[in-house]
């Protein structure tokens, strides 16, 4: 069992940190965004 958790943890703390840095990166392109419009 703690080897399938491990095996189960390692993909969600990927998947959450490309979610992380996926947010911070449109937020940071509608910033632009919004910038370059005024």
């Amino acid at each position: 069992m703690q080897e399938t958790a491990a095996a189960l943890s390692e993909p969600s703390t990927l998947l959450l940190v490309g979610i992380s840095l996926g947010g911070i990166a449109l937020g940071k392109i509608l910033t632009l965004g919004y910038r370059a419009q005024d």
